[in-house]
């Protein structure tokens, strides 16, 4: 955003650079050290290629990923912001060297952003593959309160709704956080049900698909029934194709809900109390009747929270959706869905006076 806002600002989709095999070796223990060195470990296959697309048309001031660059581009503009460093570990079969290197990633992490930055909080990282790993992990990393999310790909070998990952979902909603899904994944299984695209452009306009997978996995699987405080965040996914897929749920639930007994409220009720959708991209055109309509066909600003994306920009801009809302809907995507999801609190200088 490039205009100043009376209301607070949580930024809730930055990214922050990809760590080298060298920046996480000091937070490896010396088993996984000497494992790094002998390999010759560099970085894992498919980080390059998953994020950030389109790096190449960016201006070199954006690849700036850097605690500075954040501080420079994100937080002159914020309050506060939760960043994320995807790593790629679900690519890794090994599960013990997966759940190390995610350990490592949230060490290096910690250390360099969370311990030099207050107004950062952080995603982590875990490797869903190995679910007793990526539990401990979760419950490790729990203990820094300024961990306030757990950070999935969304290409993976089975949707989020598979009761493998339960106990991970189980873990989270109990520890108070939420789980994010980010675009990108090395789990080797293609981006579209008709098998895999030839280009990355046509993989990123595409990947809406996935994540609508993954939502109506979560909804038709009864885990938000079975943990009432679990929050999902679904990031970089855009999200104008949402209300198709609540009304299409809800249209089939009526005919077919003998298959999900427990989904005892139309699937769209659980979408709107569980699950947010970060702003960026904004797969529309810059009209304002376009986006105001967009607005009244997803029924609620509360399923918004304010993504930029960095260090990727975008059009329509924050601006135009921010243009054709009233104060009231600002408030609640520039920051208060934000605080309320993860339960966190802005710096006194950056909260709202009380009312009256």
């Amino acid at each position: 955003m490039t205009e100043a806002h009376s209301s607070p600002v949580i930024d809730c989709d930055v990214h922050c650079e990809v760590p080298s095999a060298e920046s996480i070796t000091p937070f490896l223990s010396e088993h996984w050290v000497d494992h790094v060195r002998r390999v010759r470990f560099r970085q894992l296959i498919g980080v390059d290629y998953t994020y950030p697309p389109w790096s190449e048309m960016m201006l070199p001031q954006q690849r700036n990923q850097s605690l500075d660059g954040i501080r420079d581009r994100v937080l002159s503009n914020a309050d506060a912001a939760i960043v994320h460093a995807y790593y790629g570990v679900e690519s890794q079969q090994h599960p013990y060297y997966a759940q190390a290197l995610a350990a490592g990633v949230n060490r290096w992490l910690e250390s360099e952003y969370l311990d030099k930055e207050p107004r950062l909080f952080a995603s982590a990282t875990i490797a869903p593959q190995d679910t007793q790993g990526a539990v401990a992990e979760l419950r490790r990393v729990a203990a820094n309160k300024r961990f306030i999310q757990v950070l999935l790909p969304a290409r993976a070998p089975e949707p989020y709704g598979s009761q493998r990952y339960w106990p991970i979902w189980e873990a989270a909603a109990e520890e108070g956080m939420a789980i994010a899904i980010t675009y990108g994944g090395s789990t080797g299984t293609p981006q579209t049900p008709n098998g895999w695209m030839s280009s990355l452009f046509e993989e990123y306009t595409s990947f809406q698909q996935v994540f609508e997978a993954h939502v109506m996995s979560m909804v038709a699987s009864g885990i938000f029934a079975k943990l009432p405080d679990l929050k999902l965040v679904v990031m970089e996914s855009g999200w104008t194709w949402l209300p198709g897929l609540m009304w299409r749920m809800d249209t089939e639930w009526h005919t077919a809900r003998r298959e999900v007994p427990w989904v005892e409220l139309p699937p769209s009720e659980y979408v709107k109390r569980h699950v947010r959708f970060t702003t960026l991209p904004i797969d529309s055109s810059s009209s304002p009747k376009h986006l105001e309509e967009l607005l009244e066909q997803l029924g609620s600003s509360e399923l918004l929270m304010y993504g930029s994306d960095f260090p990727r920009t975008y059009e329509p801009s924050m601006e135009n959706l921010l243009a054709v809302m009233d104060a009231e809907q600002r408030d609640r995507v520039l920051w208060s869905n934000a605080a309320e999801t993860y339960k966190i609190s802005l710096p006194s200088s950056a909260s709202p006076a009380p009312a009256g």
